[in-house]
């Protein structure tokens, strides 16, 4: 049964039979018979019981709009539920994808690495050492940003593991100063 109609009958009983219960009590207090000049006598004596009798409709139009707010919020919650759901297929879409992706273009890199370094050891004029000199750092460079997205799916899996090494801050220093020395040309 949806929520709403519950509080709809729920108040709707409560406010049908409170009021004739609590006239039904206030009749018998004054020792009265139930008759609608009795009831306005009743009223005129006692205003809290007018309060009473017209208390539970109020009652019952708020715990209407109460189910109404109970069933908006169990609405927006399984819509959020539904949306953090697709939210975690897509999340494993994407890294599914950037792990094949990877994986696809490491194996044609690595021929186009290959081909550079099969042309180092050829006879070659300066300017086109220079130029095999380019392409050679640009492939490498170009396999670190796949190596990073291939390490940047692991680590959202959880597959990803580190390795220790010994190194000094001065080495890591003078690695970044080259590399940034290679971007900014």
């Amino acid at each position: 049964m949806d929520t709403r109609l519950k509080y709809f009958l729920a108040s709707f009983v409560f406010g049908a039979f409170f009021p004739v219960f609590a006239l039904w009590i206030e009749f018998y207090r004054l020792d009265l018979v139930f008759s609608m000049q009795n009831l306005s006598q009743i009223h005129d004596l006692n205003p809290l019981l007018y309060i009473i009798d017209t208390a539970p409709l109020f009652l019952g139009l708020f715990a209407l709009i109460g189910g109404r707010n109970m069933w908006v919020a169990n609405r927006l919650n399984n819509e959020l539920t539904h949306r953090a759901s697709e939210l975690k297929a897509l999340a494993k879409y994407r890294q599914n994808f950037l792990a094949n992706m990877s994986h696809e273009i490491r194996t044609p890199m690595n021929g186009v690495i290959g081909v550079v370094e099969q042309l180092r050891v050829a006879r070659l004029t300066e300017p086109q050492e220079e130029l095999v000199q380019i392409m050679e750092e640009s492939s490498d460079n170009l396999m670190d940003i796949i190596n990073n997205i291939l390490d940047l799916s692991k680590l959202e899996v959880g597959k990803m593991s580190l390795q220790e090494e010994v190194t000094t801050v001065d080495a890591c220093i003078r690695y970044v100063k080259v590399l940034f020395t290679k971007i900014t040309g």
